[in-house]
């Protein structure tokens, strides 16, 4: 695979405070895994990748790259402990998720295809 980063991947990660991440060019940081991105985050990248590089999301299956939103908790205390990414890691049910790396971004803004679509070919 060609690793040259695209300049719309640079741009993506600003866009999402995510470009401390991507060190020294190291495309295998993994977006829910590493950067603990999931939820309607996840989602707005998502939508970011099809609205603002045209890439084709119809495939995708989201859920099985991140969890969903968590359900409002009755309690303010328990949502404070579900909505704290390092307490919700502990407590959350462990389901595993396919990475989303930075190269299947950044091959995605490519080829206009997320993972799911470029593999299935």
């Amino acid at each position: 695979m060609n690793t040259k980063v695209e300049l719309g991947l640079i741009a993506f990660l600003e866009q999402f405070g995510l470009e401390d991440f991507l060190r020294e060019g190291d495309l295998s940081v993994r977006l829910y895994h590493d950067c603990d991105v999931w939820g309607e985050e996840a989602e707005g990248c998502i939508l970011n990748l099809r609205d603002k590089y045209g890439v084709d999301i119809s495939n995708f299956q989201f859920d099985q790259y991140f969890p969903p939103e968590l359900v409002k908790a009755p309690f303010s205390g328990i949502k404070i402990i579900y909505n704290s990414p390092f307490l919700r890691k502990y407590l959350t049910p462990r389901k595993e998720h396919k990475p989303l790396t930075f190269a299947e971004i950044n091959l995605a803004i490519r080829t206009k295809k997320l993972p799911s679509q470029i593999y299935e070919e």
